[in-house]
């Protein structure tokens, strides 16, 4: 009996998920050797764009491209890259493919755009690194970094509009960052020159240990996607709310001094899961006992 519904289980949950598996051919798994040679010389914090290549070129490696495959792609982060390419905000896909280049991917901390030999490039803001076959590696003279300190901040009335303002061509997100706050809308915070420093401790996908240095309370941008689900925490123990940045991004406001701070994805329903499967752990023991006991009475 143990034995049928065992196997009824496996194949309510097969035949319920089969159309959702996706399978890829391993080719399609990696770019060319020699470009992954030269990305893997870089240690630093980046993505890259390759819109000719297939949309898992970077899966089995320890580089972070823009697009591809996702089984839950993020609300702002869809909205965002369909603005940017001229599709409907609405638009629900699960691979995310881009098809032409949008001047607002400048905020997603790209470094590297990787581009068929045989395209002319008609912007200054590429410069050619490497060739290899048919394939070239530009450079983004407008790189953002992963983390950074803004130099300024305004504070704007609604996603909306962050998301026009930020999409556009024209925005820099090097010298403007981009915050939502009814209350504060219209007020902009210029930080000169106060000290502010920080240093990489730990970064995993859903993970980041920053120690931070600032001279005066001052919003620190990651340039993950921001999500509720995100959360942060400050010398490992006051919560501290992340906010969106330029719409897609995460920011936080940082107190003055020294502090380590911790951002790390955790969503409800992980906290509710492990509840209820403690729960339900504790019941069966006490079911056991109590039966235990109970054959010990018959």
């Amino acid at each position: 009996m143990k034995t049928f519904l065992f196997l009824g289980i496996v194949g309510d949950l097969f035949l319920f998920g089969w159309k959702y598996y996706d399978s890829f051919p391993v080719k399609d798994l990696q770019p060319p050797r020699e470009v992954a040679d030269f990305l893997s010389k870089d240690k630093g914090l980046f993505r890259v764009l390759a819109p000719s290549l297939p949309s898992n070129s970077f899966m089995l490696l320890p580089i972070e491209s823009i697009g591809g495959y996702a089984g839950n792609i993020l609300e702002r982060y869809n909205r965002f890259l369909n603005r940017s390419q001229g599709k409907p905000e609405d638009l629900l896909q699960n691979i995310v493919q881009v098809t032409r280049y949008s001047p607002a991917f400048h905020l997603l901390n790209i470094k590297y755009i990787i581009l068929p030999s045989q395209v002319r490039v008609g912007t200054p803001d590429f410069h050619r690194l490497f060739s290899s076959g048919d394939l070239t590696i530009y450079q983004n003279r407008l790189f953002v970094p992963r983390i950074y300190f803004p130099q300024r901040v305004r504070f704007i009335d609604s996603p909306a509009a962050a998301l026009d303002l930020a999409a556009q061509g024209g925005f820099d997100p090097r010298q403007l960052t981009l915050l939502e706050d009814r209350v504060r809308q219209g007020e902009t915070i210029d930080y000169g020159g106060a000290g502010a420093e920080f240093k990489v401790l730990k970064h995993a996908p859903n993970e980041i240990h920053l120690q931070v240095q600032v001279s005066q309370p001052r919003f620190l941008v990651v340039a993950n996607s921001f999500d509720p689900r995100w959360k942060a925490s400050l010398d490992g123990m006051n919560a501290v709310p992340l906010v969106p940045a330029n719409y897609v991004l995460q920011a936080t406001l940082i107190p003055e001094g020294s502090h380590l701070l911790k951002i790390y994805f955790f969503p409800d329903s992980l906290e509710w899961g492990i509840l209820l499967t403690a729960a339900g752990v504790l019941a069966w023991a006490l079911l056991w006992i109590w039966g235990k006991h109970l054959i010990k009475f018959l």
